[in-house]
């Protein structure tokens, strides 16, 4: 009886469809790395149904979107960490969705997101936990009232990288 912790999809797996070939609960799975992965949204909207436990995802640089944003947040509000470096799928619509409903974030990566100042709100007042957030190469929208804001609610943070 092996328990599942951590799951990495290689960069040259198109679709880890194999996940959801054996019609499997990973309860034990806690950690899912998908960056720069290849599947459906369909597909990862499925797949969040099978992981009961899930507290760290990496979407970055793959093809979730808002809708996958959705059923994420949907499923797992207690989501800890959250990656979506250089997602070109996800909208700050997608993004403020997941921040409303995960509000127990300590890290985010939301490093070259095309994020707007409503998502940058959203993470000030929905997060207060967040320790660790990476916005970097969100210079267009992030304003010193931006980091303030942050500041000011995210008591917690220990690490705001914003280059």
């Amino acid at each position: 009886h092996t328990h599942t912790h951590r799951f990495t999809c290689a960069s040259s797996i198109s679709a880890p469809r194999g996940l959801l070939a054996v019609n499997c609960n990973y309860s034990q799975l806690h950690t899912l790395d998908l960056s720069s992965s290849v599947f459906s949204e369909d597909f990862f909207c499925r797949l969040m149904q099978h992981v009961p436990n899930l507290r760290n995802i990496d979407l970055s640089s793959c093809s979730v979107g808002d809708a996958g944003l959705r059923a994420l947040a949907t499923t797992h509000p207690k989501l800890k960490q959250l990656g979506l470096r250089m997602n070109e799928h996800v909208t700050d619509e997608g993004l403020c969705f997941v921040l409303a409903q995960c509000r127990q974030l300590v890290l985010a990566n939301f490093a070259w997101l095309s994020l707007g100042k409503k998502a940058l709100r959203a993470l000030a007042e929905f997060c207060p936990d967040l320790e660790l957030l990476d916005v970097s190469g969100s210079r267009d929208s992030l304003d010193d009232d931006g980091v303030q804001r942050i500041c000011a609610n995210c008591r917690k943070i220990k690490v705001l990288d914003v280059r």
